[in-house]
């Protein structure tokens, strides 16, 4: 009844709404609150714990298919909103340095509209979603389906939630959801790539 498939899907559905409605700053006092005195240590640490988590979560599989995603590509559009714009500018700029054309997509609405309606069917669009859904995104992905181009999202606990889903989804944690989280897990996943 109440639009879930299953009790996993509103599991992670409420467990978001728990994220969601914690404030940044919260997060972040969370975490100093529990590092006492060697942040340093303690932060290398947490992040090192997260990337040896990143294979049970990411599978190479998962991985080539990403790849193979990118490289079939006539043009990879990229997007993303807060602080997923640092791993759209460094993505663009690895891709661009590899011959890729790219298209960032740093819009909103009508804006956003207007830099899709060039989205053709062997395009592939690159989101990034943490925490929440971005604006735009689920309209980004809706569009791309209707023109029938890939969509490849690098996501963390809110990714398996997206409706429609993407093409292909690369999800995994960035360490304890109620506490502030860097960007190195996705970082990791796009070297990787």
């Amino acid at each position: 009844k109440l639009g879930f498939e299953g009790y996993p899907e509103l599991r992670e559905a409420l467990r978001a709404d728990v994220v969601r409605a914690s404030e940044p700053a919260e997060r972040v006092r969370k975490r100093l609150g529990q590092m006492e005195n060697d942040i340093l240590g303690q932060l290398v640490s947490s992040e090192a714990q997260a990337l040896l988590d990143l294979p049970r979560h990411v599978t190479q599989g998962q991985l080539e298919a990403a790849a193979e995603l990118l490289i079939g590509a006539g043009r990879v559009y990229l997007f993303g909103r807060g602080h997923s714009t640092a791993l759209v500018d460094l993505v663009d700029r690895r891709l661009r340095r590899s011959g890729f054309d790219t298209r960032p997509l740093p819009y909103e609405g009508r804006d956003l509209a207007e830099h899709l309606l060039t989205l053709r069917e062997d395009d592939v669009v690159l989101a990034f979603a943490f925490h929440r859904t971005p604006p735009g995104l689920l309209p980004l992905l809706e569009h791309a389906a209707r023109v029938g181009a890939a969509t490849l999202v690098v996501s963390d606990l809110v990714g398996p939630l997206l409706r429609p889903q993407p093409t292909l989804l690369l999800a995994a944690p960035r360490g304890e959801e109620a506490e502030f989280q860097t960007l190195s897990v996705p970082m990791a996943l796009l070297n990787a790539l």
